[in-house]
């Protein structure tokens, strides 16, 4: 199973466009976090044959250098120093621009076409609410709060 089947399956993703939002944003940070899974292992195991010239990197060093490449920061405090890794970079910047070129765009999109006010009511214990509709401008909100709140009311707390 996969996150968003799971999500699904708690009821937390109801429409099919937060589902697919959450399959989109999943690959993207697999990816992401498989990158740097690889790029640590490339690193920490130093160059091929004698497996010379180890880089000590966190896991979370990699993570991070990745965001900075794609990004195309580039700080330069951290980098690959073995040929595999230099390697496995430039083969993850072609692949990776081409899984975050087609996911983003369709990323934005759902985030743009969600409904301001799409989701629904949920009444928390212990506090209650009044719904206030029609043309509401300040006079009237005035004279409702004046009527609503005034003293003379019983069930007012």
């Amino acid at each position: 199973m996969s996150v968003p089947d799971i999500l699904q399956y708690l009821n937390v993703l109801k429409t099919s466009s937060s589902i697919r939002l959450a399959q989109l944003i999943s690959i993207v940070i697999s990816v992401w976090l498989l990158a740097a899974g690889l790029i640590h292992l490339l690193e920490n195991s130093g160059d091929p044959l004698h497996f010379s010239n180890p880089h000590e990197l966190t896991y979370w060093e990699c993570v991070y250098f990745l965001i900075v490449t794609m990004s195309t920061v580039g700080y330069g405090d951290i980098y690959c120093e073995t040929t595999l890794g230099r390697g496995f970079i430039v083969f993850f910047i072609l692949v990776g621009l081409a899984v975050f070129a087609s996911c983003i765009p369709e990323i934005i999109d759902l985030v743009g076409t969600r409904p301001k006010y799409g989701g629904e009511y949920r009444q928390e214990h212990g506090k209650r609410h009044i719904v206030v509709c029609g043309h509401i401008n300040y006079d009237s909100v005035s004279y409702f709060l004046k009527d609503f709140l005034h003293e003379d009311r019983e069930d007012v707390d």
